[in-house]
């Protein structure tokens, strides 16, 4: 048992092991909170623009197989007037996305913000943005639950070393 002293050895392990749970939980709620954040948001401007955007014309250009990290994305090109926009998006299957079998597809943006469009699919051009996936979602979950366990068991083993110091006894004897 450490004498209170703050650099004697097992109160520097404690505090580190407090502090790399903390890190753990605000990183994981970083992540968790941003995603669900963003997913919602995108969902919002799917919607809108679903209901009263324009509808236009766009050509699948590129298509990038998913990585290990990563999710599968199409270069898409549209134009309104005579200015051209580009715009990355993901896919969830390949078929949709290729350009070599699907081309062309239809898509409606905001006539006030060009750049903003959204596919049949329900896909914007923010599905690329990294805290728009559910993994990252998941890994902020899994952040902030390693966390709460990195500090809970530190935690667990005080008390009871303290409750055993006092006469308390766990598990209770019958």
């Amino acid at each position: 048992m450490s004498s209170g002293d703050p650099s004697h050895p097992n109160t520097r392990g404690k505090v580190l092991v407090y502090v790399t749970a903390g890190v753990l939980v605000a990183a994981g709620l970083v992540l968790l909170i941003g995603g669900i954040v963003v997913k919602r948001a995108d969902a919002a401007q799917a919607d809108r623009l679903q209901s009263k955007g324009t509808e236009t014309n766009a050509v699948l250009l590129d298509y990038e197989e998913a990585s290990l990290v990563g999710q599968a994305q199409a270069l898409l090109r549209y134009w309104i007037g005579d200015k051209q926009y580009e715009s990355r998006i993901a896919c969830s299957d390949a078929k949709d996305c290729d350009p070599a079998t699907h081309p062309a597809l239809q898509i409606k943006y905001d006539p006030a913000h060009p750049e903003q469009f959204v596919t049949d699919d329900g896909i914007t051009n923010r599905s690329t943005n990294f805290f728009n996936s559910p993994r990252v979602i998941i890994a902020g979950a899994v952040l902030v639950l390693a966390g709460l366990l990195a500090a809970y068991f530190p935690w667990r083993t005080r008390r009871r070393v303290a409750q055993a110091q006092a006469g308390r006894v766990w598990p209770p004897q019958a």
